[in-house]
């Protein structure tokens, strides 16, 4: 009978443990679509609260229902105009007025009207916030918390200390040390000259600008810039810039998302690595480069310092990177591409040069 007794009592504990979890699991996927659906109502009413407000201003040429303009932009890509020109036209042609875009369900709005653009950046900039879930997301990875994505008082904070560091006297030290990576990217150049091979001058002003802010900044050697940033820091700016028109890259776990998220990790130790070295140094009394880097730690405390700020620091040091390659080599890139169809403006150009250096 006492088995018979503890068989039932078993087959009912069986029943109702499995009950229980029939009843959690249902629980939870109640749940889940309750703040699925939740959240859906809210992002439709936060769009058309967005389309209320927008419904006066001009909607930019190319619009389609439900996508807005994502095809238009879409198709400009890697075309004259691109993606950006086409921003610039709608906004001018809009002017005094934004022009609205949107792309996929995002509401936005194109600014060319000088007043309106200071109302936004100056006298009204509280009311603004950095778009940090949308225009800024491809590069969060190098931009981090750093000054450009920072806010509010953070970015008073974080502005001032940089401020500091940017003297006056930082220009010309940053004169003399690009004059020299021009001369060295003057004599690679040279040695190729007659020789029929072609060389990618985009490429090769990445290096120069990168060379440039690698000494100014953190002191580097030409061979270390070399050897540390067209590894690592290139192909992450690469991936960060397809990922800003290939929104789905971030997500899929392809061998690039991998090598992407290794690069970063790699590049953040080689930088923090950098930066720890120079606070021993300092530390130690040991003479250390008057590079920004130094002038930026003179304002760190022994008790401020620690692993929090070895990763602001890191993050500013990666901005200054996006910030000052790449328009500066696609506009030195631009620049020699233009004289080399204008004769008489190279001949300009090569006489000055002769003046200034006495070459």
């Amino acid at each position: 009978a006492r088995g018979r007794g503890g068989g039932v009592m078993s087959a009912v504990n069986v029943h109702t443990v499995g009950l229980t979890t029939v009843v959690l699991a249902a629980a939870i996927v109640v749940y889940l679509a309750l703040r699925l659906a939740l959240g859906s109502v809210a992002a439709l009413l936060k769009w058309l609260r967005q389309a209320y407000v927008l419904r006066h201003t001009p909607m930019a040429p190319g619009y389609l229902p439900l996508i807005g303009h994502t095809v238009a932009l879409f198709n400009a890509v890697g075309k004259y105009p691109c993606t950006w020109d086409l921003f610039a036209q709608w906004g001018a042609a809009a002017a005094p007025k934004p022009a609205r875009v949107q792309i996929f369900t995002r509401h936005c709005v194109v600014i060319a009207d000088p007043s309106t653009i200071k109302r936004v950046m100056s006298t009204n900039l509280k009311n603004y916030s950095k778009d940090l879930e949308f225009a800024y997301a491809p590069f969060l990875d190098i931009l981090g918390t750093g000054l450009v994505t920072a806010g509010g008082e953070s970015w008073r904070k974080m502005r001032h200390s940089i401020s500091k560091a940017l003297r006056v006297d930082i220009l010309d030290e940053i004169i003399a040390i690009a004059t020299r990576a021009t001369e060295r990217l003057c004599v690679k150049l040279d040695a190729i000259k007659g020789t029929g091979a072609s060389v990618d001058l985009e490429n090769e002003f990445r290096l120069l600008t990168l060379q440039v802010i690698g000494e100014a900044i953190l002191s580097l050697s030409p061979e270390e810039s070399d050897d540390l940033f067209p590894s690592l820091y290139l192909p992450i700016m690469d991936e960060c810039n397809a990922r800003s028109l290939s929104p789905w890259r971030t997500y899929l776990p392809t061998p690039e998302w991998f090598a992407h998220r290794r690069r970063v990790r790699q590049l953040d130790s080689a930088i923090i690595a950098i930066i720890r070295r120079r606070w021993k140094q300092k530390q130690a009394g040991t003479k250390v480069p008057e590079d920004i880097l130094e002038r930026v730690l003179d304002q760190v405390g022994p008790s401020e310092y620690g692993a929090a700020v070895e990763k602001q620091l890191c993050f500013e040091i990666k901005t200054f990177l996006l910030a000052g390659h790449e328009t500066s080599a696609a506009m030195l890139t631009w620049t020699m591409y233009e004289l080399s169809r204008n004769g008489a403006a190279m001949g300009r150009v090569v006489c000055e040069a002769e003046h200034v250096f006495g070459k």
